[in-house]
């Protein structure tokens, strides 16, 4: 190898890992104003997230286009705890065969299967389909959760207690609290013989900073379209599978 070669592949190569931070140094970007009508139903149906086992989110990607390095698909939930920089998760909104879809998608840092730790990077995603973002009262038709990279669940009927601030008895009915009617909680766990999964949650979870998609920076939207950054795991809300996630989750 000629001296010319050999220090374009080290560059090549330091680049290539300078793209990546380690897994709990990533930033998460700030939760703008939202000022068009979209972002403002978004934020109004941001869902709140209760991480039941597994991996904690973390942001995927900081306001410079570097991603999250993840973690080994190995030992368990080891350094899977919480994110010291703070968590993010990622929206996207468009119609969608005449409904309304608002898509809210998590990162973690690391994805199981069958309970245990199988790969290097992971995402889940929830979409909320809505009748009109515009109208002064919106109502939600379903609402889809991701149960794997390309499976959605459907529910169409969604009592009280899946909503943010209710609290009661899920085999009794009973429900007290006056929480929200437009925030549902997220349930995300893994069980045995699947991978990582979303359901509704009768717990109460966390909020993290809402970032829409068109508010992301160029940088960071590039970089998560790049599908090396993620392995195995797919992003769902990126151009290349938008469409693609609503047409499973519809």
């Amino acid at each position: 190898m000629s001296f010319r070669a050999l220090v374009l592949t080290t560059v090549a190569i330091i680049f290539a890992v300078d793209a990546s931070l380690p897994h709990d140094k990533i930033v998460p970007l700030i939760q703008p104003k939202p000022i068009t009508t979209s972002d403002k139903a978004a934020l109004k149906y941001k869902p709140q997230l209760y991480v039941a086992n597994g991996c904690s989110s973390f942001p995927a990607v900081n306001a410079a286009g570097k991603t999250n390095g993840g973690l080994k698909g190995t030992k368990g939930a080891s350094k899977c705890g919480v994110s010291p920089t703070g968590s993010q998760v990622y929206g996207r909104s468009k119609w969608y065969k005449g409904d309304w879809a608002i898509m809210f998608s998590w990162y973690f840092p690391k994805g199981f299967h069958d309970r245990k730790a199988s790969r290097r990077h992971d995402w889940a995603s929830v979409v909320i389909w809505l009748d009109n973002p515009a109208r002064k009262t919106q109502k939600i038709l379903r609402v889809s959760l991701s149960i794997s990279d390309t499976e959605y669940k459907k529910i169409v009927h969604i009592p009280p207690i899946f909503f943010a601030g209710n609290r009661g008895n899920m085999r009794y009915g009973n429900v007290g609290g006056r929480g929200s009617n437009s925030s549902v909680k997220v349930y995300h766990g893994t069980k045995t013989s699947c991978g990582s999964f979303l359901r509704l949650s009768q717990y109460e979870g966390e909020y993290q900073d809402l970032i829409m998609w068109n508010q992301l920076p160029n940088v960071s939207r590039a970089a998560l379209e790049d599908p090396k950054n993620f392995g195995d795991a797919r992003v769902p809300f990126t151009d290349a599978n938008f469409d693609k996630s609503l047409g499973m989750a519809f």
